[in-house]
């Protein structure tokens, strides 16, 4: 346990992410507590594990299975396809909504393996069904987790492209996000969409998010790394860079929790923190965090989370 130091003037400050209000910045991002029952239901172990994480005006980013992708997955999170798996879902974001909480639904894409029609074609009408089902869940938005899809580095996505034996470019990678958001935009709105993804190295995460704002989406999320500490040093106030001129909304993920980049929220150039581990360890890190009451931190002390 680590007694932190209270951040209450900024972590507690109201935010609006596209057409999300929430009360405060402390974010709980997709996290795979396998709670599921026969069938890839989700069980009233994981309603109760929301429930506990829930608070008013509080973001979480809560993982779902996509048909397209779940054999890829080392750790699958519950579906979202049939009535059984949606009534599950039904009981979690009830519980999240009777705290005040705000449900965000994650679905993992492989955008980068291919752009063959009949691949995107299979990959739209699989996400169009399981937005379709996430609101009829209750969700109150929806995050794309693309990966390192949109990384600008040329040697990664050579490598990477290799391993899945295909040659994607940048370009084509970031037109299938913008087909993805264009589909997920009559479901949701642009405004109550996000996009995960890892960048690599500083200007390539600065370009990427000036292309995202192009979507009028509600945030980006992205973990911590070399590459956002790179972006938080660029557009510190420091460079004279306003908040104003901020492409898209941007939350940063993990970190050490008594080393968080607090002038990077006063000035605007993030929207918002998130830290699963800490919030696993912690089901009520936003009080502690505000009260600076002890944390338990586990190896996200000495870690990116």
């Amino acid at each position: 346990m680590k007694r932190l130091p209270s951040h209450d003037s900024v972590l507690f400050k109201p935010v609006t992410l596209g057409a999300l209000g929430l009360a405060h910045r402390v974010v709980m991002p997709a996290t795979s507590p396998q709670a599921t029952e026969q069938g890839s239901v989700p069980s009233a172990g994981l309603t109760a594990f929301y429930r506990e994480r829930a608070t008013f005006g509080g973001l979480l980013v809560i993982a779902a299975g996509l048909e397209a992708t779940q054999a890829l997955r080392s750790r699958p999170a519950p579906g979202i396809h049939s009535s059984a798996q949606v009534n599950g879902w039904r009981e979690v974001i009830a519980a999240v909504h009777g705290k005040g909480g705000i449900a965000a639904v994650q679905f993992s894409t492989p955008i980068g393996a291919t752009t063959e029609d009949s691949h995107v074609d299979r990959m739209l009408r699989s996400l169009r069904r399981a937005a379709e089902n996430a609101g009829d869940a209750g969700f109150d938005a929806l995050e794309l987790d693309v990966g390192s899809a949109l990384d600008a580095d040329d040697r990664l996505r050579e490598s990477s492209d290799a391993r899945l034996g295909a040659q994607v470019s940048l370009e084509e990678r970031r037109g299938l996000l913008f087909e993805m958001l264009e589909t997920l935009s009559g479901i949701y709105g642009a405004e109550r969409l996000g996009v995960w993804f890892r960048p690599t190295d500083g200007a390539g995460l600065a370009s990427t998010l000036s292309v995202l704002s192009r979507q009028r989406i509600a945030y980006a999320h992205i973990p911590m790394s070399t590459a956002a500490e790179a972006l938080l040093v660029a557009q510190s106030p420091q460079t004279g860079t306003a908040a104003e001129e901020r492409p898209v909304n941007l939350i940063i993920r993990g970190g050490r929790l008594d080393l968080l980049p607090i002038a990077a929220l006063r000035s605007g150039v993030l929207a918002g923190l998130s830290h699963g581990a800490a919030f696993v360890a912690n089901p009520d890190l936003p009080a502690r965090l505000l009260q600076g009451l002890p944390v338990r931190l586990c190896d996200a002390e000495r870690s990116y989370d």
